[in-house]
């Protein structure tokens, strides 16, 4: 909805004999001004459904005021939210950036905890000679992968 709708509904509004509005439950089919009256305002007589209507217009004297008022209150916290918020599209880049790097530091950081866990492991095996087998030692192959050959 744009401001131009939302003034037209209020001046349709400022222009409606003023609320309350009554449905009288004696005379079902009709809209007052008065709770005595039995339908000064409006008077439903089309089909079954008039009961319904006549209560709904009968609120709508009440209930769209505070709509509006409910959506003018929400409009004006999105202005203001809009205001804190606003950002240039170089800022939005640079907070994607800054994001994305922050999240490659922190792989970064998970791979270093891992290569050193097998530099350690590798060193153990190197200083230990755990293993040898006929086809390969481990020991010299872990010294030569430590030295970075």
């Amino acid at each position: 909805m744009n401001q131009e709708q939302l003034n037209t509904i209020k001046e349709r509004v400022a222009k409606a004999t003023p609320a309350p509005w009554y449905w009288n439950k004696n005379y079902k089919r009709g809209v007052s001004s008065n709770a005595d009256s039995e339908g000064d305002i409006a008077d439903f007589w089309k089909d079954d459904n008039a009961t319904a209507d006549a209560q709904f217009v009968a609120h709508a004297r009440e209930d769209v005021p505070l709509l509006i008022e409910e959506i003018e209150r929400l409009l004006e916290e999105n202005r203001q939210l809009n205001l804190k918020y606003e950002f240039t599209p170089d800022e939005i880049q640079a907070a994607l950036h800054e994001a994305y790097v922050e999240k490659l530091n922190i792989e970064i950081t998970k791979l270093r905890e891992e290569n050193g866990k097998l530099r350690e492991a590798l060193e153990h095996i190197a200083t230990h000679n755990i293993f040898v087998t006929p086809q390969l030692e481990i020991r010299a192959y872990a010294q030569k992968t430590l030295e970075g050959n």
